[in-house]
C-alpha cells in the first residue's frame, strides 16, 4: 500500500503515462516525419521501421515484415526503454507492480493493444539492467545493493573484474568478456537472438502463433542492445 511520500512520485508517472510521448522517453519511439532531423537522427522505432524492406525466414514463406509483425517486434524493444522506469530511485517509493500498471496504459496507447503479445506482464517488463543497453555499470545505485528495493535488480558492482580491459577485444568487461564469469551484454544479445530463432524453429514446425510473437519481441529485445552501440 502506498504511504503519503508514495503520492508525489505516483502523481508524476501518471502525467509520465498521459503526457509523455515516446519520442523523448529513454530514446524510444520515432522521429516525426515531419521534423527537421528526420534521417539524421534515429530513434530505436525509426531503426526497426528498416524491417519493412525485409523478407522473413521460410518459416513465413519469404513475407516482407508488415507493420504489424515491426511492432511486435518494436515491442521487445520499447519494454526495454520503460524498464528503465523500474530502479533504485523509483521502487524506493512506489511499488513496481504500480509502475507496470501505469506502462500498461502507456503501452495501449503506444500500440492499441494491451493483451495478449503486447500485454506489458512483469516478467517482460523486467526492471533496468545496463546489459540490456551497454550501460557502464560503474557506481550503479550509488554502489550500495539495489537488491534490497527489488531482487531482479543488479547487486553492486566489481569494478576490478566489470570495468577492467579484455586484452583479447581493448573493450571493458562488462559489454563482451565471457571468460570474466560475469554477464556481459555480448551474452545476454546471444541468449536472446538463440531464444527468438528457437521459437521461430518452433512456429515453422508447430505452427503455434504464440511461438512467433515471442520470437519478435525476443528479437526486438536484442536489437534494443545492439542499437545501444551507437551510444556507448
Amino acid at each position: 500500500m502506498l504511504d503519503a511520500r508514495s503520492y508525489p512520485l505516483l502523481v508524476g508517472l501518471l502525467v509520465l503515462v498521459c503526457l509523455a510521448q515516446p519520442t523523448y522517453a529513454f530514446g524510444a519511439g520515432n522521429i516525426a516525419s515531419i521534423s527537421k532531423v528526420e534521417g539524421q537522427n534515429w530513434r530505436h522505432g525509426d531503426i526497426e521501421d528498416a524491417l519493412l524492406t525485409l523478407a522473413m525466414a521460410r518459416a513465413m514463406n519469404g513475407k516482407k515484415f508488415s507493420k504489424m509483425m515491426v511492432s511486435r517486434v518494436y515491442f521487445g524493444n520499447w519494454l526495454r526503454d520503460y524498464s528503465q522506469a523500474i530502479d533504485v530511485g523509483t521502487v524506493k517509493s512506489v511499488s513496481a507492480e504500480a509502475i507496470r500498471l501505469l506502462l500498461c496504459v502507456l503501452g495501449f496507447l503506444t500500440f492499441g493493444y494491451g493483451s495478449k503479445e503486447f500485454e506489458v506482464t512483469a516478467d517482460r517488463l523486467g526492471c533496468y539492467r545496463p546489459e540490456d543497453h551497454i550501460d557502464n555499470p560503474k557506481n550503479y545505485a550509488d554502489n550500495e545493493d539495489a537488491r534490497r528495493y527489488d531482487s531482479r535488480l543488479r547487486g553492486p558492482v566489481d569494478e576490478n573484474v566489470e570495468l577492467g580491459i579484455d586484452r583479447e577485444t581493448g573493450m571493458k568487461n562488462y559489454i563482451a568478456n565471457e571468460q570474466a564469469g560475469i554477464m556481459t551484454s555480448a551474452a545476454h544479445v546471444r541468449s536472446l537472438f538463440s531464444r527468438c530463432i528457437e521459437l521461430a524453429r518452433g512456429y515453422s514446425r508447430n505452427k503455434n502463433q504464440a511461438d512467433l510473437y515471442e520470437a519478435m519481441r525476443l528479437m526486438g529485445t536484442g536489437l534494443h542492445c545492439l542499437e545501444g552501440t551507437s551510444e556507448t
